[in-house]
C-alpha cells in the first residue's frame, strides 16, 4: 500500500491523472540516482541514470520502483551509521527499510535477509547496551509489527502463493531434490550475462525492442567489477549481500527471468558495474572508447523508446483503456452485462481510472 499513501497528497494536489499517478515513481527514480551517487560516486550513479532498465520502470506506475528507491535511502543511513557511529543513523536506516517492506513483495523477503547478514557481518560496529538498542529498535519494531498480520492473512498470502514455485499452478515437482535444483537454476538465470546484456525480460510489456537490462558493452566493467569483489578490493559487504541475496524473490517463481520481480538486483549490479569501469578506465584512449560508447547507447535508447517501443510493441500492452473505458460506459446504457478479456492484464484498475 505504500504507493497509494503516498501518492495521496499528490493527487490531492494536481488531481487524477496519467502525470500524477506517475509521479511518484520518476521522484525515486531520481531520488535513487542520488542514493547511488552517495554511496559510490559520480559513474555508478551516471549509469545509473542512462539505464534503460531504470528509466523503464521509473517512467510508470510501479510500486516496486518506490520500495526499491526507499530501501536504497535505508542503505544509505545504514552506510552513514558505518561510518559515523551515530545510533539515529542506524535508527533511521532500519525504520526505512522497515518502510519499503510495505511498497513490494520482494522487499518482505530480502529487507529481513539483508538485515541478518549485515548484522552478522559488522557485529563488531553494534550498539552493546541494552538501552541503547531498545531506542534504536522502538519505532522500526512497531512500525513492522503489522507485517505480520500482512504476511500470514489469507489476503497477503494469496499473490505469493499464486506465483510460487510451490503453488499448485506451477508445474513444478513437489520433492525436495527438485525444487532445490529448480531454484538454484532460477537463480542462476540472474547472473546469466545472456539475461543481462543481450536477451533480457521474454515478457514484451517488461521490456524494450533491441535492448537488454543492460548495454551489451557494459559487461566489460561488470566482470571487472565481479572480479574486484572476489579478490576482496570490494570490501562493502552492504553492497555484496545486496547484490547476492536480491534475485531470490523472482528465483522462487516459475518465470526464468523476470525484471520486475528482480527489481531489487538492478542497483547492486550497477554499482558493480561502475565500480569496474572506474578501475578501468584511466588511460585517454579508455575514456573516449567509454565515451562514445555511452553516446552511441543513448542514442539507440532514445530511438528505441520514443520510436520503436510503440509502434512495434503497442499490440503486446493490451487495448487502450482511456478509449475502451469510454466504450464500455456507452454499452452500459443498454447492455446489462459486459465481458472484458483478461488475456494480457487485469483491467478492472484501468477501467476505475478512466472512467472515474
Amino acid at each position: 500500500p505504500l504507493y497509494v499513501y503516498l501518492s495521496v497528497p499528490i493527487v490531492w494536489v494536481l488531481g487524477l491523472s496519467v502525470f500524477s499517478t506517475r509521479l511518484l515513481s520518476a521522484i525515486a527514480g531520481v531520488v535513487a540516482v542520488g542514493g547511488v551517487y552517495y554511496l559510490a560516486g559520480v559513474l555508478p550513479a551516471i549509469l545509473l541514470a542512462t539505464s534503460a532498465w531504470h528509466i523503464f520502470f521509473s517512467r510508470g506506475t510501479f510500486e516496486g520502483n518506490l520500495a526499491l528507491t526507499v530501501f536504497l535511502l535505508g542503505v544509505c543511513f545504514w552506510v552513514k551509521y558505518l561510518k559515523d557511529r551515530k545510533l539515529k543513523y542506524l535508527s533511521i536506516s532500519l525504520l526505512t527499510t522497515v518502510i519499503s517492506m510495505y511498497g513490494y513483495q520482494s522487499e518482505r523477503l530480502v529487507v529481513p535477509l539483508w538485515w541478518m547478514c549485515n548484522l552478522a557481518i559488522y557485529k563488531k560496529d553494534l550498539p552493546r547496551k541494552f538501552v541503547e538498542w531498545f531506542k534504536v529498535l522502538l519505532f522500526p519494531v512497531l512500525l513492522g509489527l503489522p507485517l505480520l498480520f500482512i504476511w500470514f492473512s489469507p489476503a497477503g498470502l494469496h499473490r505469493a502463493q499464486g506465483v510460487s514455485l510451490f503453488s499448485a499452478n506451477a508445474n513444478t515437482s513437489k520433492s525436495i531434490t527438485n525444487l532445490v535444483w529448480k531454484i538454484s537454476a532460477m537463480y542462476s538465470h540472474y547472473f546469466s550475462p545472456k539475461n543481462l546484456f543481450w536477451e533480457g525480460d521474454y515478457d514484451k510489456q517488461r521490456s524494450l525492442l533491441g535492448l537488454s537490462v543492460f548495454y551489451w558493452w557494459w559487461i566489460v566493467g561488470w566482470v571487472n567489477g565481479i572480479i574486484l569483489v572476489f579478490k576482496n578490493k570490494v570490501k562493502d559487504w552492504w553492497l555484496v549481500s545486496w547484490w547476492i541475496l536480491s534475485p531470490i524473490p523472482a528465483a522462487l517463481t516459475p518465470d526464468t527471468f523476470h525484471t520486475y520481480r528482480s527489481l531489487m538486483f538492478y542497483i547492486p549490479n550497477t554499482i558493480i558495474i561502475g565500480l569496474g569501469f572506474r578501475d578501468l578506465i584511466r588511460s585517454k584512449i579508455s575514456k573516449i572508447l567509454f565515451l562514445f560508447a555511452s553516446v552511441f547507447s543513448l542514442v539507440q535508447l532514445f530511438s528505441t523508446y520514443v520510436y520503436l517501443t510503440p509502434m512495434v510493441r503497442a499490440k503486446d500492452w493490451d487495448q487502450p483503456f482511456k478509449e475502451t473505458a469510454a466504450k464500455v460506459n456507452s454499452l452500459l446504457k443498454t447492455e446489462k452485462k459486459i465481458v472484458w478479456d483478461r488475456r494480457i492484464s487485469e483491467p478492472y484498475i484501468q477501467y476505475l481510472f478512466w472512467s472515474g
